[in-house]
């Protein structure tokens, strides 16, 4: 979408350079109408750039903006010609994008209208006939202008509906992400509760056992040691299943400060050594 918004409005600034050398060549040697329309298009300019700058805030005032570049639009087609009716297709381009489906419908309505009955009523005047004169005798232009409009509007609006629907299942899939993160750190915090908690529990029991044991029965504590290096070697196995399944850095990076905290404590306080080999 960004690419789109970039690319429109270079293509629009060429537009407006061109529509500028347009008002310029055909009235350059009557200095009156080239400030009135060149005013008059500066000024339908400056409201273009308000509103695509996000300047005009009240969604009011945007469709009022819109309607005021159509009106302005359409007397340059009628007065200045030249291919203005041009800028009337770049007004046109931006009213899919709106949020309000009726306000679409209505601008987008009077966009066509415009262009159509401004070329309609300056070919009658030019003709110095009837607009219905106009249509019977170039039934195919007209046939013609509706095609290319037609054309242009469904070309607008099923690209808007196409990067509508792809933000859709964009956020779709960032929420399905999101819950699918957040059940995998519920199912591996309960991993880690039911499983290293419980060997945690265990191993704690039998060193106290080996340490009340170890000077009478020398034999029994030498067993209950090679229980708690037993389940200290699968303590830390579940716990790097666990970390591995993490898919955030810095999730698993708490784990595993968590755990060589713990694990520097156990060889702190008891004659037991506990070597980690954690990724």
């Amino acid at each position: 979408m960004g690419k789109w918004y970039k690319y429109m409005e270079i293509i629009r600034y060429v537009l407006y350079a061109t529509f500028i050398v347009i008002i310029v060549n055909r009235y350059y040697d009557n200095l009156g109408n080239l400030i009135l329309f060149l005013s008059l298009f500066l000024f339908a300019l400056t409201n273009d750039i308000l509103r695509y700058k996000g300047k005009i805030k009240a969604e009011i005032n945007y469709y009022l903006s819109i309607v005021i570049s159509i009106i302005i639009g359409g007397i340059l087609e009628f007065c200045v010609d030249g291919y203005l009716e041009v800028y009337l297709f770049v007004i046109m381009a931006e009213i899919p994008w709106l949020i309000n489906k009726k306000a679409i419908k209505v601008l987008y309505t009077l966009n066509v209208f415009t262009i159509l009955f401004v070329a309609l009523y300056r070919s009658s005047v030019r003709e110095g006939i009837g607009i219905l004169d106009i249509i019977r005798e170039d039934f195919m232009g007209l046939v013609f202008s509706l095609l290319m409009i037609s054309f242009f509007s469904i070309s607008i609006f099923s690209y808007v509906a196409l990067l509508i629907e792809r933000n859709k299942v964009l956020k779709l899939n960032k929420e399905i992400e999101k819950l699918t993160i957040t059940r995998e750190r519920n199912r591996i915090a309960q991993e880690i509760h039911d499983n290293l908690g419980h060997s945690l529990v265990a191993l704690s029991m039998n060193l106290d056992v080996a340490r009340n044991i170890l000077d009478k029965d020398m034999d029994k504590g030498k067993e209950l040691i090679q229980k708690c290096q037993k389940l200290t070697k699968d303590s830390m196995n579940s716990l790097r299943r666990a970390v591995y399944t993490l898919k955030e850095e810095n999730l698993s990076q708490g784990l595993k400060n968590a755990i060589q905290d713990l694990i520097y404590n156990i060889n702190n306080t008891s004659n037991i050594t506990i070597v980690y080999r954690g990724g």
